[in-house]
């Protein structure tokens, strides 16, 4: 779970909600008004490359250790198990690259550090996508199925995750951002000529569509399923979402080792994130803010807008409140 309301996030987090008009930060200068290069530090996802050569090394290097005279020990099953996720993993890195930047360098050999021949030429497009596909497709061919009973293996990746990812990676292939959307994208190339992004493809679509029902097939197939905890025998939505977060369940795909809640008052997602004036008056309270059109964006708990429902209310509103909601909104379309 990402710190939204720190100025420190990095491309690696998700530092995209505060660049829209969903949500107020306190400090925006750096994000709302530098502006946005490749090189922009926040934004920066380029140190996924050390950890996809770490992969590569792994894999090219990772022998098994026999059991005798050794401490430790790596039986072949287990090898192949490491290489397997090493490989996922070079996947994924390249998939969060791709997402952030579309065509870049897909990297499966080890550079070497002291080179000075360190400038790669990006792939494209479609060539990052079949790649990465075709890497997860095969991992997950030797990936485990998820097993929550083994709380050592909570951020291990499995093959339900693999799947997942492909899906993901697809529906961005088909989408307008990456085919053919943009005229300035596909007049981009490289430097000998090369394009880097397709004309758009409707067939591409279908190519997302067959990899998100495989992943539902797979979960239907009982591998996966909806937290739900009930009260009294009842299902209780409430606490089934507040228990979707606070323990290990059937509905995690990919689960992470470094996540936690935080502690109030202390500064962590609780601690700075917590309703202004909560933390014992401190001025470093309430630096996020939900504005007023994101909480009527939402349905009221009949289904119905606010504007349709009569149990909507301006009672109690200040003047300066009605006239806000007075002025002409687009239709809500549902949570967002």
């Amino acid at each position: 779970m990402a710190n939204y309301s720190r100025n420190d996030l990095t491309g690696l987090d998700n530092p995209w909600l505060r660049m829209t008009d969903e949500l107020k930060v306190l400090q925006v200068t750096e994000w709302n008004l530098a502006p946005y290069t490749v090189s922009h530090s926040q934004f920066s996802r380029w140190s996924l490359y050390q950890l996809i050569r770490q992969a590569n090394v792994f894999m090219a290097n990772a022998v098994e250790i026999p059991r005798t005279g050794e401490a430790d020990f790596i039986s072949a099953e287990e090898l192949a198990e490491l290489k397997v996720q090493a490989r996922f993993l070079r996947a994924y890195y390249h998939y969060l690259l791709f997402e952030l930047y579309g065509p870049v360098t897909i990297m499966t050999d080890i550079a070497d550090p002291n080179s000075r021949n360190l400038d790669f030429a990006r792939n494209s497009v479609d060539e990052v996508v079949d790649f990465v596909y075709k890497e997860l497709t095969e991992c997950a061919a030797e990936m485990k199925d998820p097993d929550i009973s083994n709380q050592q293996l909570l951020a291990v990746p499995t093959k339900g995750t693999a799947l997942a990812v492909r899906a993901r990676l697809m529906m961005y292939a088909a989408s307008p951002l990456f085919n053919g959307g943009y005229p300035e994208a596909v007049a981009l190339t490289n430097k000998d000529g090369k394009k880097l992004f397709p004309a758009a493809d409707a067939g591409k679509w279908q190519k997302a569509l067959d990899a998100v029902k495989a992943f539902i097939d797979y979960a239907d197939a009982g591998h996966y399923e909806l937290h739900r905890e009930l009260t009294s025998g009842t299902y209780d939505p409430d606490k089934s979402l507040y228990e979707l977060h606070m323990k290990y369940n059937k509905e995690i795909i990919f689960a992470r080792s470094d996540v936690n809640w935080g502690t109030v008052p202390n500064a962590g997602v609780d601690g700075w994130s917590v309703p202004r004036g909560a933390r014992g008056g401190s001025a470093a309270t309430g630096y996020l803010a939900a504005t007023q059109e994101l909480v009527d964006a939402f349905f009221m708990n009949d289904g119905l807008p606010i504007g349709e429902s009569p149990n909507y209310s301006e009672s109690g509103m200040s003047e300066a409140e009605k006239t806000l909601r007075a002025a002409p909104n687009p239709a809500p379309t549902g949570c967002t």
